[in-house]
């Protein structure tokens, strides 16, 4: 019966163990969770971020697109003109 003693004390031990480690890292868990939204807002952040700048990217592709397609339109009207 040395056994079911020993594991009746270790758990007695536990269950007053706990709650003082739980009232002195309290604080430190309070941090912990503040942190981790913080963390969780700051990669919804770049998340939204990196979406608007792959559509920003595209926005400015199709712009060269046509910017290009004026410039050559304009060379040939030149090149008509000193003609």
């Amino acid at each position: 019966m040395v056994v079911g003693e020993v594991a009746m004390n270790t758990s007695g031990l536990v269950d007053q163990v706990i709650p003082v480690l739980m009232d002195k890292l309290g604080p430190f868990i309070t941090i912990f969770k503040a942190v981790g939204i913080v963390l969780l807002v700051y990669i919804i952040y770049l998340l939204y971020r990196g979406v608007t700048r792959i559509q920003d990217r595209r926005r400015l592709k199709r712009i060269e697109k046509k910017v290009l397609d004026i410039d050559r339109k304009l060379n040939k009207l030149l090149k008509k003109k000193n003609k």
